[in-house]
């Protein structure tokens, strides 16, 4: 009996190996993972940190060849304002001229630009584990995660937001509304309308005003906004 007990001993006693060592900060870091990724949707709207993004392109398609000419975002949360981040990009192709004469941007701007590669890690800091919020956030998103993927094998994990389901969600008439129409519509001024500074600004002022209009409909966090969401479609 005691020859099986001191048995018991050693192999509870046994010194852990790196491979439990590796395990077991794996799972105490899925644990912290699901703690922050649940207290963040219970959170009240207005204590979420947000960054509303935009960004500035060629075109519409990074894989065929469009590329990043500049990233602007703006940190919020409720009605404060924790900063900004922009940063023009140096391409290597041409700029079309269609899109300097809506965006402003001229080969000139980016000749002491950085490279998208040295931007995105700039960005990324910036923005930190912040809820990405954007009007048309899948066009963004779509050139960050292909540059990022073709420069570092990632893309982005931040939560991501399409401000614009949010007001057809509010105001249904809203479906079909361009960014203009939604900005006058919300009385948003912007003179920098097709600058990612600009365009960044603008949605993080019509972020501050969703988040009360859904306060007044009952919708409290993330998680209340995502259920909504899911039964608007």
């Amino acid at each position: 009996m005691n020859q099986m007990f001191h048995q018991f001993l050693q192999k509870f006693n046994r010194k852990t190996s790196p491979v439990d060592t590796r395990n077991e900060a794996w799972i105490r870091r899925i644990n912290r993972e699901s703690y922050e990724h649940q207290r963040e949707l219970n959170l009240p709207l207005d204590q979420v940190l947000v960054s509303a993004i935009d960004s500035e392109t060629t075109g519409f398609y990074p894989e065929s060849g469009d590329e990043i000419l500049s990233l602007a975002a703006f940190r919020w949360k409720g009605e404060i304002w924790e900063g900004s981040y922009h940063s023009y990009v140096r391409i290597e192709g041409q700029i079309p001229p269609p899109i300097s004469k809506l965006t402003g941007i001229y080969p000139h701007d980016l000749l002491e630009a950085p490279p998208v590669k040295n931007v995105l890690p700039t960005f990324l800091d910036y923005i930190g584990k912040t809820v990405v919020i954007g009007y048309y956030i899948g066009h963004d998103v779509n050139f960050l995660n292909y540059y990022l993927w073709k420069n570092f094998r990632k893309r982005i994990e931040n939560r991501v937001l399409e401000v614009g389901k949010v007001v057809t969600l509010l105001y249904p008439e809203c479906k079909n509304a361009s960014f203009d129409e939604v900005c006058t519509f919300f009385e948003i001024c912007n003179p920098g309308r097709h600058t990612a500074s600009g365009d960044a600004y603008a949605v993080a002022m019509l972020w501050e005003k969703l988040v009360i209009l859904l306060r007044e409909r009952g919708v409290e966090n993330l998680l209340g906004l995502y259920k909504e969401l899911v039964r608007q479609h």
